[in-house]
């Protein structure tokens, strides 16, 4: 009787198991991926270079690093339009038409770098519009007032390795 019992629950168990594995799994497909090569002016590919990916419905901002062969990939990216633009080597490239990532799908954007980085001004948004800082207020140095007591800490830059 037992031994009937146990040949029924391995069967049920592996028909289970079946119909659970031919079924999409929930979630499994609602990413997608952007993926491409980054290049110099004169084609040559870019490593360390970063891929910025921007989603301006989802206000979401993703990066990446390019490795040896200039090749970048984004996994797991929320479906939408994304704006794509590459930063390496005191050079950017332009601002990639929209690109749409969808489910389960792979986007190529390949990227130039041809034209000087732009300068970072702190105080400043993209606009060149002034934001926390007074005119003449010493171009971003900070009054020893305003500063916390101490010597600081120091930063420590590294790489991670490939």
């Amino acid at each position: 009787m037992f031994r009937h019992l146990r040949t029924g629950a391995v069967v049920a168990i592996a028909a289970l198991v079946i119909v659970a594995s031919t079924l999409p799994m929930q979630g499994a497909n609602n990413t997608g991926i952007l993926q491409g090569v980054v290049k110099d002016a004169s084609g040559t590919p870019v490593s360390g270079a970063f891929v910025k990916m921007k989603n301006g419905e989802k206000r979401l901002t993703f990066m990446v690093v390019t490795q040896a062969q200039g090749r970048y990939r984004a996994n797991h990216l929320p479906p939408g339009e994304y704006v794509v633009q590459g930063i390496g080597k005191g050079f950017q490239s332009k601002l990639s038409a929209a690109v749409e990532v969808t489910d389960g799908q792979a986007a190529t954007v390949d990227l130039s770098l041809t034209d000087p980085q732009a300068a970072y001004v702190p105080g400043r948004d993209s606009g060149g519009a002034r934001g926390g800082r007074r005119e003449g207020g010493g171009g971003g140095q900070a009054a020893a007032s305003s500063l916390p007591d101490g010597a600081g800490k120091a930063i420590v830059e590294t790489r991670c390795a490939t």
